[in-house]
């Protein structure tokens, strides 16, 4: 999978208008000579490297507060791996404020591929802001300039691809202020609308977004969603096997309970042996993914005397 937010660029005097495409893919770019982070290293010659680095920040931090939220804690669940590159600009480098204005397009753009999300059309532009103390969000999202002309070239994009948005489905992702503090959605409240007159005579539906954090697009892009390596229902398994008669002995895992809770009150008998004493690899993955303290154990009808 791959990818794809539309960043719109405008120079605060209204020139140097384009947009490119931040790419996000699993394909490792080859070795920088600099010896620069591989995930980000395709951004240095567009003057992007160091948002590179804030953005890297901040998807992390947004991945890891979901890997609290994981049933038998943070190493129990994956994300895809995520490389940015961007499409070709018309000029070499960006500016400095064109390149913070980057930053949440390139996020946006690895978190959907962390988490396999496919958008659909997708603009995107503000500036991400990792806290600056404690109190703060997680990752602020902060505003820009030049939106009224960014809004612009939005609509130059429904215009030249109307023959083909039929169906689609478009979200702009903005910040929720504009830079003296206003509410962006209410000083561009007649851009706004007619942007999605314009979609909508091009049969597509546009959606804006206005986020102070970048938690605040999970319910238009969303759900980022951490896919579990064992699941509650895979964890009882052995159990319920058992239940079922479906052989005398089955091998379980057990962190906080899995095989001895279902166990008790299911009429059978469950050990959870010192971590390591019954090998895990390959038949679970616990061994090498969940905290220490989990390992596997047997699950059996039988007492202990008749219990292999």
């Amino acid at each position: 999978m791959i990818a794809r937010v539309f960043v719109p660029l405008v120079g605060a005097n209204g020139e140097s208008a384009q947009v490119f495409e931040a790419i996000a893919g699993d394909v490792a770019p080859e070795a920088h000579p600099a010896r620069l982070l591989p995930q980000i290293s395709e951004l240095f010659d567009f003057g992007l490297y160091g948002i590179g680095q804030t953005v890297r920040e901040a998807v992390a931090r947004f991945v890891d507060a979901r890997r609290a939220k994981l049933w038998l804690g943070r190493r129990n669940g994956r994300v895809n791996s995520w490389n940015l590159r961007i499409s070709d600009l018309q000029i070499g480098r960006l500016s400095d404020e064109n390149a913070r204005s980057a930053g949440l397009g390139l996020a946006l753009a690895a978190i959907c591929q962390a988490f396999g999300r496919d958008p659909g059309v997708v603009f995107a532009t503000g500036e991400i802001k990792l806290p600056g103390g404690p109190g703060a969000p997680a990752v602020a999202v902060g505003p820009v300039d030049g939106l009224r002309g960014k809004l612009m070239l939005v609509g130059d994009y429904i215009v030249q691809h109307r023959k083909t948005l039929a169906g689609a489905k478009m979200t702009v992702v903005l910040p929720s202020t504009t830079p003296d503090g206003r509410s962006l959605a209410a000083a561009e409240s007649s851009t706004i609308q007619r942007l999605k007159t314009e979609a909508t005579d091009a049969g597509a539906a546009l959606d804006f977004v206005f986020a102070d954090t970048l938690d605040g697009v999970e319910a238009a892009l969303g759900p980022f969603a951490m896919h579990e390596i064992v699941t509650p229902a895979r964890a009882i398994g052995a159990v319920a096997a058992t239940v079922l008669g479906m052989g005398s002995i089955h091998l379980g895992t057990d962190g906080g309970g899995s095989i001895r809770i279902p166990s008790s009150f299911t009429g059978c008998y469950g050990i959870k042996p010192t971590r390591g004493r019954v090998p895990s690899w390959p038949t679970s993955p616990l061994n090498k993914t969940c905290a220490r303290g989990t390992g596997s154990g047997p699950t059996s009808r039988a007492g202990p005397r008749n219990s292999a």
